[in-house]
């Protein structure tokens, strides 16, 4: 039992561990993306769009959002949440959702929604951690 207990709390310590360094490499990877988002966006469009993960479809948002394409900054940041993301990457994808409908598509009241639910995913998330 013991052994059980002292387990599930070294793999839970290791997933929160890998799930802030996800949340880093991100972070690099999304700087990039704004930095120079027509050259990131071409290197991610060679991936084939069966072939990415959550995290390049929340790359992909951004960099569309970069240029003001709401159109796939939308349909980007859709499959981004369908897709499974580690907590701290789905709030920040739903705050990338508000901001595309604020922003984008001037629809305040929308955006307000999704950052109520980016809130409760945040408040979920922290009453998950270790």
């Amino acid at each position: 039992m013991f052994r059980q207990l002292v387990r599930s709390f070294c793999v839970a310590t290791l997933l929160f561990q890998s799930s802030l360094l996800s949340a880093n490499d991100f972070t690099a990877q999304q700087k990039a993306m704004l930095a120079a988002p027509r050259m990131q966006l071409e290197q991610l469009d060679k991936i084939p769009a069966e072939q990415r993960t959550g995290q390049h479809w929340l790359l992909l948002s951004i960099g569309y959002d970069a240029l003001n394409n709401k159109e796939q900054a939308l349909l980007a940041i859709e499959q981004a949440l369908n897709a499974k993301l580690p907590a701290l990457l789905h709030v920040m994808a739903l705050e990338q959702q508000a901001l595309i409908y604020g922003r984008l598509y001037r629809n305040v009241t929308k955006a307000l929604e999704i950052l109520q639910h980016a809130e409760q995913a945040a408040q979920a998330a922290r009453a998950t951690e270790p």
